[in-house]
This record gives C-alpha cells, structure tokens and sequence, in this order.
C-alpha cells in the first residue's frame, strides 16, 4: 500500500511486512487511522494512495474497496490500553473474530467478480482491436514506404551542379538558341478567342429540338383511323376505376397490418433474425485441441507478422511464410465455425448470450408467431371475400380489351389507354408538334423565311441540323486542345518573355531542373515523414498492447481469487455446522514457538483474524504505540514473534519508540523500513 506524501512531500510507501512510520503528529497519526481503519470497511479513506491486491494495483478509494470484497466491521488498531494486564489471566480460547458472515459477502462477491469479469473481457476486445489496428499500421508504412525516393537528393544535386556550371558558363559564347516569335499579347489574344468559340459552342442547346422532333415523328407516324375518342377514353376510365377498386382493400389491409404480400415479408425478416439470434445465442463448440491448435496458429502469424514488420524493407520469404501461416489459421478457423480470429476471442471471453439478446430472441420468437397467425387469417378471410373476386374479374375483363388497342404490359395498359385517347381527342395532333419543332428551331437560329415547308419538309429540315450540330463535338474536341497548346506556353515562356530573356537558353533549362528537383525532393521528404509518422504510431500501439497483456494478466488473477472466495463462501453456506463452528487459534498458529505470552498470544490472534478479511487477502494490523510502555527486551522478544506471521499480514507500527526503531533498523530494507514523515496538516 502506499499514501500519497504530506505537502507534497515524499509518499508514504508501507513495506509488505513491517513499517514503522515516526515523525507524525496528533492530526497526521489520527488521520493515518482513520484511513486504515476505512480499508476492511470499505469506506472512504480520505487519503489518495495506492493498494496492491494479488499484483494488480489500484487506486485507493470506496469503489475499489468495495470491488476487492471490503465491507467488513473490523478493527485493526491496537493501541496501549489493548494489551493484556500483567497479574490479569488472558482468555485463550476465545474465537477469532475475523471475518463477517458468509451471508453477508455473498452478494457482494458475486457483484465484484461479475465487474471484474466484464472488465477482463472488455480489455480483450480492446486487444483485439489494437491488434487489428497494428496491422493496419504496417499496412500503411508499406504503402507510405513505396512513395519514397531515395535518389531523390542526389537528382537534386545534380541539377543544382549543372545550374552552377551555366552559371559559369553564361557569358562565353555558345551554340544559337531557338528565338520565340510569340508576344504575350498574341497568346492572350488567341487564348481569348478560343474561349468565345467554345462559349457560343455551349449555348447551343440541342435537347429541346430533339424532344420536338420525337414528338413531331410520333404524331406522323400514328395511326388513329377508325378509333372513337370517346369509347377510348370511357374505356381507360373503366379501367382505372376497376383497378382502384382493388387498389383500396388492399391498402386499407396493409394499414390494418393484414396485407398477406406485406405478412410474408415481414415473416421472412423475423425468421432471419431469429436465425441470427439463435445463432449468437449458440456460439460454436470448439475442443481443446482445437482452440489449443488456433491459439498457436495465431500466435505463429503475430510473430511472422512481428518479423515482416520488424524490417524496412520487408524480404519475400518472410512475407511468403506470413501468407502460409494465414492460410492455415484460416483453415482452422473455418473448420470450427467462426469467420475471424476476433470473433473467437470473444467467443471466449463472453461465452453465451448476455440479458439483452435473451430478451430481444424471445420477442423476436413471439413476433413471428403473431405474424404468422395473422398471415393465415388474412388469407383466410381473402378466400371468403367475394366482392374482391368479382373486382378481380371485372380488371381481368377490361384489360383484355385494352390489350386489343395498345400494346403495353398489364400494368401499363390504363396509362397507354389513356394516352391513346388523348391523341385521339386532338383533331390536329401533327399540325401542333410541327409547329412546336419550328419554334423550336427558330429559337436556334434557323431562319424558315418565306418558305413554305410541308410538315414532313421541317421534320427532315430538323434532322438534317442535327446531324450537323454533331459536328459541333469534333469542333469543340479540337478547340480545347488548342486552348491546352496556348495556355501551356504562356505558362512555360511567359514569365521569361515579360524578363526579356530567352527561354531555351541552358541558365533557363538548368532552372528548370532544379525546380523540378526540388519538388521530387520535397515529395520524397514528405513521404518519409509519414513513414517517421506512422512508425511512431505503431510504436504507441505497440506499447498499449503490451499494457494490456500485462493489465489482462493482472486483472485475470483477481478474478481468480474472486472466484475462489466466491467458492468458499457457498461451501460455507451449503454446510451449516462448519459455519457455526468457530475457528481454532491453534490451526491459526500452526508453526509458532511455544512460550508465548499473553501479549504475545493476543497480537498474534489479532494478526490471523486480519489474514483473509475477503478473497483480496489480508488489512494491515496498525499498532498504535501499542510497545511503548514495554522495555526494550520486551519490545524485540514480541516484535520476533509478530514477525513470523508479516508473510500473509503486513503490520504498520505507528509512534517513535526506540527500542521498535532499534528492532526495524536491525532487521534492514528487507525485513522492515523506518518511514519517517513530515507533519501532516
């Protein structure tokens, strides 16, 4: 255990067998009481520190006591006026009084090995995570790894030593360069002009005439002799009319929830998720071997994996014997039933259904029940349903003979009815499209003059400038090239023109290149600081994983032990006479000298009623200055005999005595340590 320092001084760090804690004064030794005297009742002990049950440390508080099985009315100071009185006969057959009834820790047991059960289970899943994660992580340095360029500085050094050479170089006479006849006013100019071009290129729309002409061609080529409009038109409405007839019932079924269509498919959904409940609800049995034969697969990929990742540039026979150990963890994983290795562990670690899944399978099970029973009294009441037979028939009947007029599918048949009619109840129908094709053409500049076009001469009139609006795409195709031709030159020659300078010159090109260096540079450089980056990211994950082995294994041995006292404290209750027997000091005090005096004999009953307060073990026996008033002889002989029980309850001697100093320094760091504090305030 240890207590956070006074002031802000040194903490007080209690040894595992025997501390003598000096220097205190009245408010700081009462509150070091009371905080010690809070440990076995599971109250606040008002002091931040530290407590260590079976390795795992946790910190000092009401929660984790309580978790830890602390509950208990125990007292664990012995003070002066505790020891026997010389002259005064010392009772020795009294029970140890260590421990509260088993009925009374029962419940907090289970609810304390419940918690820390869950909480191994959540740390696994959170390790499965980060070791998901991890790969995750390798996968991205090697993706980040292949944008490196590693003859990237030398380019650039290269192409600065050819820029000092033409630098060198720039006033001796050379070979002639190209002369660029271009201004930058002529680019701009022709820059601007390509823009125009393609400008009235956009607004061009051609989509209107071509709906105009579809609608124009229809209308020709539609054949109405014969047909009355009316008799079409009460026939669509007839129809229409029948098919809402059904329409209605049906809908008014799926409002009330007894549709059969709807039933079905509700059915079927119910089905698949109690299949997937059960399912989860029954996780596969594996046996030992297998999980024993899994394990060592997954254990085998983590260390290839660790091998492949371990090297900058990963070789091929390590990334080969990777794909082979894969392959085999996946064929065992197949053969006992789970998808991935992450669905095992958790298998493992929460075995069974929890609360909630129990509750939503079983109203999934009553859900598709009443589904079902509602499916088969909806079909039941459709079978005695004669008004919808008869608007059945009446449908049937109808569509016949719109099928007679149009050609359409039955479901189509009362638009395509209605559309016949329409047509037919225009006495113009060819008249009004081509006027609107005309318009249409107008608009886009097609000027009809003094023409007098037939119907049939504007729908070809239209056809034809279609055809050659196409033309339009190749036209705009090759504007955009010249435009990228104008546009990379200003970019390239531009800013050398507006210096006066030629730019072809080999100053120039060397500029260039160093340009062009510095930028392969600085990708590279940036792709190296994803790699530093993503490193150090598998580097913290590294390191949580191996926080979390470490806490699993921790936290998996206070299960344990919950575990065991759980165990104890039912065995107690399933036998009612050894509860009721007390415990005998002498099988407390196996091993101990013989001629032990009343002193002696009741520290030492006091120190094995501490040894097993909860599953957690033992709480400290404080000794308030209790040896003060012994001699010196006295003090050591009953500190001797205490100390052959500090291996399963540690001892806290408060007070500044001497010959308990003297005792402490003798037996050295390993046997006691002398902790003396500054005054707490």
């Amino acid at each position: 255990m240890q207590l956070a320092g006074p002031s802000g001084g040194a903490p007080l760090s209690f040894h595992p067998q025997v501390t003598v804690v000096g220097g205190l004064d009245d408010d700081g030794r009462q509150r070091l009481l009371d905080a010690l005297r809070a440990l076995p009742a599971g109250g606040d002990p008002g002091w931040e520190g530290l407590v260590e049950a079976h390795g795992v440390v946790l910190d000092l508080h009401r929660d984790n006591l309580r978790l830890l099985g602390m509950g208990h009315s125990v007292d664990v100071v012995v003070g002066p006026g505790d020891l026997p009185v010389d002259g005064v006969p010392a009772d020795r057959l009294s029970p140890v009084d260590g421990t509260a009834d088993p009925n009374e820790q029962l419940e907090g047991l289970r609810l304390s090995h419940d918690i820390l059960a869950h909480g191994v289970a959540a740390m696994k899943r959170s390790r499965i995570e980060f070791e998901e994660a991890r790969l995750q992580a390798v996968e991205a340095i090697e993706e980040a790894r292949a944008d490196l360029d590693p003859f990237a500085t030398t380019a650039f050094e290269q192409a600065a030593a050819q820029l000092r050479r033409a630098e060198d170089t720039a006033g001796d006479d050379g070979p002639a360069v190209p002369v660029v006849t271009e201004s930058i006013e002529e680019l701009e100019a022709e820059r601007d002009r390509l823009h125009a071009e393609l400008d009235e290129i956009d607004t061009v729309d051609l989509e209107p005439v071509r709906e105009a002409l579809h609608r124009a061609e229809r209308a020709a080529t539609t054949n109405t002799d014969g047909l009355d409009a009316v008799a079409v038109r009460r026939l669509a409405d007839a129809l229409g009319e029948a098919e809402q007839a059904l329409v209605d019932p049906d809908a008014r079924r799926r409002g009330d929830g007894r549709d059969p269509v709807d039933l079905i498919r509700r059915i079927e959904g119910a089905r698949i998720q109690l299949e997937r409940l059960e399912t989860s609800a029954v996780p596969p049995t594996i046996s030992d071997d297998d999980r024993i034969e899994l394990e060592a697969a997954h254990d085998a990929v983590i260390d290839a994996d660790a091998k492949v990742s371990a090297s900058r540039i990963g070789g091929k026979a390590a990334r080969q014997h990777l794909d082979e150990l894969l392959e085999a963890e996946k064929t065992i994983l197949n053969r006992i039933g789970f998808p991935t290795y992450s669905a095992f562990a958790l298998a493992q670690s929460a075995p069974g259904p929890d609360p909630e899944t129990r509750v939503e399978l079983e109203n999934t099970r009553k859900e598709l029940a009443e589904l079902e029973a509602a499916y088969h009294e909806a079909m039941a009441a459709g079978e005695q349903d004669p008004q919808h037979a008869e608007a059945d028939a009446r449908v049937d009947e109808l569509r016949r003979d719109a099928a007679a007029l149009v050609d359409a599918p039955p479901e189509e048949l009362h638009t395509a009815v209605r559309r016949l009619a329409d047509e037919l109840s225009a006495s113009d129908e060819v008249t009004l499209a081509t006027s609107g094709l005309r318009s249409a053409l107008a608009e886009r500049g097609v000027d009809f003059g003094d023409l007098d076009l037939q119907d049939d001469e504007v729908i070809e009139v239209a056809r034809v400038w279609l055809a050659d609006m196409g033309e339009l795409e190749t036209q705009r195709h090759t504007l955009e090239r010249e435009l990228d031709t104008v546009q990379a030159r200003l970019l390239v020659i531009g800013p050398a023109l507006a210096l006066g300078e030629a730019p072809l010159d080999p100053k120039a090109r060397a500029q260039a290149e160093v340009e062009a260096a510095e930028a392969r540079l600085a990708r590279h450089r940036q792709a190296s600081d994803r790699v530093a980056e993503l490193c150090g990211l598998l580097e913290e994950i590294e390191v949580r994983l191996s926080d979390l082995g470490e806490n699993i294994s921790a936290q998996e041995s206070l299960v344990a032990a919950a575990s065991d006292g759980l165990a104890t404290t039912e065995a107690q209750l399933a036998t009612s006479d050894a509860a009721e027997e007390p415990v005998a000091l002498e099988d407390l005090l196996v091993g101990l000298p013989e001629g032990v005096d009343d002193t002696e004999w009741y520290l030492l009953t006091r120190l094995a009623g501490l040894r097993a307060v909860s599953y957690a073990g033992s709480v400290p026996l404080v000794l308030d200055g209790a040896l003060a008033d012994l001699d010196r002889e006295a003090a050591h002989r009953v500190l001797d005999k205490v100390e052959a029980m500090t291996d399963v309850v540690q001892v806290i001697y408060l007070g500044d005595d001497d010959a308990v100093v003297e005792w402490a320094a003798l037996r050295g760091a390993e046997a006691a340590v002398i902790t003396v504090a500054t005054p707490v305030g």
